[in-house]
């Protein structure tokens, strides 16, 4: 089945009527084309401008985007659902920290590249912020 090609009137993009891309962002030298307004909105705050309208009611933090915001607040929750399987109590509000959890803590494949220089130590990390919390001890 062939597609059918079409002149999109907002900016004068070509493309597939099947999934036009007919929003086209008119900020100098951009010209991206969103199938819909609220990505074309998405794009223009997380691109060209510094607009961030939603802002958590708990820490004033602010997000260009509705559903960052609604990601964010996660981090506030009393209720700490996503547990490491391991034998270990760490527990997080999002899937996101939990593989990140995951891969400092318990990835046997992480090169502990960062090494205590303290004389007669060594003691190995996978990451800097380890390491540094290590040294003012």
């Amino acid at each position: 089945m062939g597609h059918i090609i079409a002149i999109i009137n907002e900016c004068g993009a070509i493309g597939e009527t099947s999934r036009e891309k007919r929003h086209c962002c008119e900020y100098s030298g951009c010209g991206k084309r969103l199938r819909d307004r609220y990505a074309l909105v998405a794009h223009i705050r997380l691109k060209h401008t510094n607009d961030k309208p939603f802002a958590c009611n708990e820490c004033h933090k602010t997000f260009p985007i509705e559903k960052y915001l609604k990601s964010h607040q996660m981090i506030h929750s009393v209720v700490k659902s996503y547990k490491c399987k391991y034998d270990c109590p760490y527990a997080s509000t999002t899937p996101q920290s939990l593989n990140s959890h995951y891969t400092t803590h318990h990835s046997s494949d992480a090169v502990k590249k960062f090494v205590c220089d303290w004389v007669g130590c060594g003691k190995r990390f996978r990451a800097n912020v380890p390491l540094m919390a290590h040294i003012r001890i």
